[in-house]
């Protein structure tokens, strides 16, 4: 009867821990609904906004700026932008979201008005600069053609 339980478990075992590695990288990974497509050059096509690209730029490669197809601004590779600040702002991130600022890990919401009255400084707002981006990744734009 033991050996039959264990048969029986072993397998569900498995299967819970694979569903869970799974909505764990999901999490970490979200399906990227606007994918950089060509470059963001401010005033020139169809490019909206006016985001400072080399500012993006020289806190390191991962923040490289491009566009999606309908011009909006988006890292060029939004996993490996999340992965650098989450790298490179870390005690900022804490701090951001000790303050209400930032709420948890997914940089879709930055509380820009939190940040300024904790004093965060400079790498809070540009940590605020960067959820402005980033969601650009994952939000739909459809709403904005009604």
């Amino acid at each position: 009867m033991k050996k039959r339980n264990t048969i029986i478990m072993l397998p569900v075992l498995i299967l819970i821990a694979v569903l869970v590695a799974v909505a764990t990288y999901i999490h970490n990974n979200p399906i990227i609904k606007n994918p950089y497509v060509q470059e963001y050059l401010p005033g020139t096509g169809n490019i909206i906004g006016n985001v400072d690209v080399e500012e993006f730029e020289s806190h390191g490669e991962a923040y490289a700026i491009g566009a999606d197809k309908d011009g909006h601004a988006v890292f060029k590779n939004p996993h490996a932008a999340r992965k650098a600040l989450l790298r490179d702002y870390k005690d900022t991130i804490k701090e951001c979201q000790k303050s209400g600022a930032l709420k948890g890990t997914n940089f879709r919401f930055f509380n820009t008005d939190a940040a300024a009255a904790a004093n965060l400084g400079s790498d809070a707002f540009f940590i605020d600069g960067f959820c402005d981006i980033y969601e650009n990744s994952y939000e739909d734009f459809s709403y904005e053609n009604e």
